[in-house]
């Protein structure tokens, strides 16, 4: 892959967490809406960082932005990935305040890859 190929991929990827920060509905049939996933989220952080250090192997200029992407990963994902929801007691329900944790949890690590990827691609339209 070229420099822009990566970039439109990290690109894409960005805006795959910001949609799991909302929830998704599974297999595209918007019947079956499921919460945020901590597991999900962490997975496209990963791979977003594989891009990106891919992205550094090409052109080294890139090469403090992606250490701070690293570092987000290793610290803010790594906190997504960790969080367990709370539930109602004696159902499969999940509290309201646990769900706004998750999300809470997950902007902010979004908006620290935003900050991390800011050099790398410009303002980050999605």
């Amino acid at each position: 892959m070229n420099e822009e190929q990566l970039k439109e991929k990290i690109r894409h990827l960005y805006g795959e967490l910001l949609q799991e920060c909302k929830g998704r509905y599974l297999h595209n049939d918007n019947k079956h809406w499921h919460e945020p996933n901590g597991y999900y989220y962490y997975k496209l952080a990963e791979e977003l960082v594989d891009v990106a250090n891919e992205l550094y192997k090409l052109n080294h200029i890139f090469e403090l932005n992606v250490q701070h992407l690293n570092h987000t990963f290793g610290k803010e994902v790594e906190y997504v990935r960790d969080y367990n929801y709370e539930y109602e007691r004696g159902g499969m329900e999940i509290k309201t305040s646990s769900l706004n944790e998750m999300q809470s949890l997950m902007n902010k690590a979004s908006n620290q890859i935003k900050l991390d990827l800011y050099q790398i691609l410009g303002d980050v339209n999605l």
